[in-house]
């Protein structure tokens, strides 16, 4: 790993870790579209798991008391049928066109949520096919917040409980999928030193996140959620459309 690598690592890594826990997600959302300029489209998806599971159990531990189970314990269940199948699509389909669908889809969903438009199926099927689709796209792509933000926006959580809650949820997501990528061969010494590096970012993005979250009501708190949306949807079409 060169110098100019390990730096863009860490930059990377406070800057979403920061972001991230302002808004209670986007971690692997804002990372991995610049991530995979420095050191791949897959091996990005692989670093952002490992990263994102430090950043995720230590928000969890932090607001564990929040979280609405009955809403997570479902969604997570329904993530770990879907993350074998998002493994095989790693392997199978080909970076781009995965990041087109996310990318338009994150984009068309932000919208939707701004307008105010609700989801049309509600309750545990809801909570099934979000946790489903959400896990497909964990192992697949990394990026497996939008579904979820979106099914916890319509059902109208206050901020704390909202990020409690997507943190419960996330943790359980990211530690199963690194079972799967060590299994599979993915979690390699390279993605394990690339994860050192990033952690002191973390920490960093970490502790100032949560000095500039506490100063925000549900109003401003919902246009961070917006806006982190919109502009991780448009990274991921930006990455596609420079190559």
């Amino acid at each position: 790993m060169s110098l100019p690598e390990a730096l863009a690592i860490l930059s990377l890594s406070a800057a979403a870790s920061f972001i991230g826990t302002i808004s209670g997600f986007g971690f692997a959302l804002l990372i991995v579209p610049p991530l995979s300029f420095v050191v791949g489209a897959k091996e990005a998806v692989v670093l952002s798991n490992v990263l994102g599971s430090s950043w995720l159990m230590a928000m969890f531990l932090a607001l564990h008391r929040s979280v609405v189970w009955r809403t997570a314990v479902p969604l997570g269940v329904a993530a770990f049928a879907g993350m074998p199948l998002g493994l095989l699509v790693l392997e199978l389909v080909p970076a781009p066109t995965l990041q087109v669908v996310l990318g338009v889809n994150v984009l068309v969903a932000t919208i939707l949520l701004w307008r105010g438009v609700r989801l049309p199926i509600e309750g545990r099927l809801a909570d099934a096919v979000t946790g489903f689709i959400s896990g497909v796209l964990n192992t697949s792509t990394s990026m497996n917040g939008p579904p979820v933000v979106l099914h916890l926006q319509n059902r109208g959580l206050a901020p704390i409980p909202f990020r409690a809650t997507l943190s419960a949820f996330f943790v359980s997501s990211s530690v199963f999928a690194l079972v799967l990528y060590a299994v599979g061969g993915q979690l390699d010494r390279f993605a394990l030193a690339a994860a050192g590096v990033g952690l002191p970012g973390l920490v960093v993005g970490y502790v100032a996140g949560n000095l500039v979250v506490g100063r925000l009501d549900a109003r401003q708190f919902r246009g961070v959620v917006v806006g982190v949306l919109m502009l991780s949807g448009g990274l991921i079409l930006a990455r596609v459309a420079l190559g």
